[in-house]
């Protein structure tokens, strides 16, 4: 081992130990689940998939459901099948007692997530990110916006045909019917993870309606502008999600934050992408897949 790999091992070893105190501390079962895509922006194995689910899957067997879920999140987000099926596994061990930790970023498809817990603990300059589907970094929603344009200016004159047809070329048959699609799929994802988490009946119950409007103002491109854009504490607690400040709990906010510090660490030395760790040091890596 270099010396870098020998403090990366050394600050993952105290991951354990912090992830230890916090189930101590709190008396619940603890997951990290940490990539790390700031550090390495061209690996292509930093973001959510369907590997992460059976991950999930595999650490949460030998936890005890009683005791609910801590799950600290830091992802840039990635498939909606895959984020789907991890909500699934997690409501279905420890039903909506599950609070989620963003001490930093927990974007797109971490955001659908975040959603399906109870509360989400939030610090200052901690994110959230908008949830629309992407397509090559290009969203669905301005694909659709496309269409509907075109219609309008086609009817409006004809000569405008040519150069949409143009643009249209690079179409395949039935992408926009896709992008259609995959909004309604996405806003349906949001809106049950909101019911099965945060807004149970017997737990924080809201209207359907105030559901929509939640998780309209996650995913509306047009209200967004942007996928990357960062969202704040105080807009996450503006548009009516459970956010709790970090720093009401001083004492857990500073252990969240050592898991935090001590991961970010363990990414600078070790040739990894994604770890997903519970409380009892039980770990799956994923290493780096660098993109051609």
């Amino acid at each position: 081992m270099t010396q870098i790999e020998n403090k990366a091992t050394s600050h993952h070893e105290n991951v354990k130990d912090y992830m230890t105190k916090l189930h101590e501390t709190s008396n619940r079962n603890v997951i990290a689940y940490y990539s790390g895509w700031l550090q390495r922006p061209d690996a292509s194995s930093t973001h959510l998939t369907d590997q992460d689910s059976v991950d999930f899957a595999r650490l949460m067997q030998t936890l005890d459901s009683s005791k609910g879920l801590d799950l600290i999140l830091h992802t840039p987000g990635g498939n909606v099948g895959a984020t789907e099926a991890l909500l699934y596994h997690l409501h279905n061990k420890f039903g909506a007692d599950i609070r989620a930790f963003v001490p930093h970023m927990a974007m797109s498809a971490g955001t659908i997530i975040a959603c399906g817990c109870k509360q989400i603990f939030m610090e200052g300059h901690s994110s959230l990110g908008p949830v629309d589907p992407q397509f090559h970094g290009i969203s669905a929603y301005n694909i659709e916006k496309e269409v509907k344009l075109a219609k309008h200016e086609i009817v409006q004159d004809q000569k405008a045909a040519v150069f949409w047809k143009v643009l249209f070329q690079n179409y395949v048959p039935g992408y926009h019917d896709h992008c259609t699609n995959i909004i309604e799929y996405v806003f349906d994802i949001v809106t049950q993870s909101l019911k099965a988490g945060m807004f149970t009946s017997d737990g924080n119950p809201i209207t359907d309606e105030n559901i929509r409007a939640i998780a309209n103002n996650l995913i509306d491109h047009n209200v967004l502008k942007s996928h990357q854009r960062h969202l704040s504490r105080d807009y996450c607690k503006r548009i009516g999600l459970a956010v709790v400040d970090m720093e009401s709990c001083p004492e857990i906010q500073q252990i969240v934050s050592n898991i935090h510090d001590a991961f970010i660490l363990t990414f600078t030395g070790l040739s990894v992408s994604k770890i997903i760790q519970n409380h009892l040091g039980q770990i799956r890596f994923q290493a780096d897949r660098p993109i051609p």
